[in-house]
């Protein structure tokens, strides 16, 4: 009985971490890469999509980010809140069913709780409430989680749904194909070893796309070196001094929780690590499975970091250490699956209270944001109805930056756009605002005080 209680404290308290951000869903904002593809859509414009697909091949992303600028193009509303809430719906019942399908114990009450640690041990800004990086990194993330949940699964035949979320993967960000190429470098030698070459079937098509999305991103957006930030630190374009740089980074963020003392974040980490121990007794073969893919995991995030410095001379951006840190958890659940614990009344215990000790810690940054809310959608609003106005003339009404979701990052100004031409004229940030409401002059508001 007492155990039955301490299960639905768990479940309960994982239900008010994830409520409490998504109460702040309103409160993602488009940027400059939206409204430049949504300036796009009227056009039937498909140069970018089809320049994006080589230099940054994200098939599952594009056509998310598509869909959701087509039907904001058709209402003439950002639809923002709406697409969002989808998508994180999808994530959560993407794990679940990957649960369901390896005969998972309760597959919704563990999804629910990886999407909510993963809310709470970074910053999610960008990965949760930005339209455009929501529709990448977020799928990856679900695919990563399903999979990692299947290698959980006491059952065999997962095969077909471990394919399609290694796929999932895969096909929605960069960062998850680099770790599907390391799980496959690592499990190929290790199955055949052992002699089961079947279970290798179902990484045929995830590997094969990794291979393709790898080789597309290191051809056509790698060689160029066009996208170096910050040419001082003598990183950019130099593999030896990306991975020497990198490895601190990462041991930093592997051990880290950001906006906590270093101490405490260990401490929750290891806590963490303890109440994820298996309740039954894994076998051999789950074993060495379970610590190839906690293995794959780290070193896709070790790889993020390393190409970060390598391709932009320093670490970019929210998104990816979100993602990273999305990932560290992942790893974590691998490895401690690896052994089995007792007392799962205690580690039940445990879990809830690690979520409200990380949500008391976000308290003063998520209240803040709900606060900040009506300002947000007021300048929302205020930018939409300017923009449909008649006239050639708009305003982009800025609002505060959130602490929790993403922000207004275009610069306050005065702006003209020349021409139908990208970039006519502006920047490319602003040229995609005023194209998308058939204007030509902008004047970029300042945040009100």
């Amino acid at each position: 009985m007492a155990r039955h209680g301490i299960a639905v404290l768990l479940l309960i308290t994982t239900a008010v971490v994830v409520t409490a951000y998504a109460i702040l869903l309103p409160g993602g904002r488009w940027e400059g890469d939206d409204y430049l593809s949504a300036a796009l859509v009227p056009r039937g414009d498909w140069s970018l999509l089809l320049n994006g697909f080589k230099w940054c091949p994200r098939p599952i992303a594009t056509l998310l980010r598509w869909l959701h600028l087509f039907l904001s193009y058709l209402l003439d509303r950002p639809l923002t809140s709406t697409f969002l809430a989808c998508l994180w719906l999808t994530c959560v019942a993407m794990v679940a069913a990957a649960g369901a399908a390896g005969r998972a114990a309760q597959p919704c009450r563990m999804a629910l709780l990886l999407f909510a640690l993963t809310l709470l041990l970074g910053k999610p800004d960008e990965m949760f409430y930005w339209p455009a990086g929501a529709a990448a990194y977020l799928p990856c993330w679900a695919g990563l989680a399903a999979a990692t949940v299947l290698q959980l699964s006491p059952s065999g035949r997962v095969g077909i749904a471990r394919s399609i979320s290694l796929l999932i993967a895969v096909l929605s960000a960069e960062i998850g194909a680099a770790t599907v190429l390391i799980y496959v470098a690592l499990a190929t030698p290790v199955t055949l070893h052992r002699g089961r070459t079947r279970e290798l079937r179902s990484l045929i098509l995830p590997s094969l796309a990794a291979v393709v999305v790898c080789m597309s991103v290191l051809h056509y957006r790698m060689q160029p070196m066009s996208e170096v930030w910050y040419p001082e630190s003598g990183l950019a374009g130099n593999w030896p001094a990306s991975l020497t740089a990198a490895i601190p980074t990462f041991v930093r963020e592997l051990v880290s929780i950001d906006g906590l003392p270093l101490w405490f974040g260990i401490g929750l980490k290891i806590l963490l690590a303890l109440c994820f121990l298996s309740d039954e007794r894994p076998d051999k073969v789950q074993i060495v499975e379970l610590a190839l893919w906690g293995s794959a995991l780290l070193l896709g995030s070790l790889a993020s970091v390393i190409l970060a410095y390598h391709q932009f001379g320093t670490l970019c951006c929210g998104r990816h250490a979100a993602l990273r840190q999305g990932m560290i958890l992942l790893s974590l659940v691998a490895f401690a699956g690896c052994f089995r614990g007792g007392m799962p009344a205690l580690r039940q215990g445990a879990l809830a209270a690690v979520l409200l000790l990380l949500l008391s810690a976000r308290a003063p940054l998520l209240l803040a944001d709900m606060r900040g809310l009506p300002a947000v959608i007021a300048a929302r609003s205020r930018t939409w109805h300017s923009g449909l106005e008649a006239g050639d003339s708009m305003t982009l009404y800025l609002a505060r930056p959130g602490l929790v979701t993403n922000v207004d990052g275009l610069p306050p100004g005065h702006y003209h756009r020349s021409g139908d031409a990208m970039w006519g004229g502006a920047p490319w940030y602003v040229w995609g605002v005023m194209a998308r409401f058939n204007k030509h002059n902008l004047t970029i508001s300042p945040i009100e005080k």
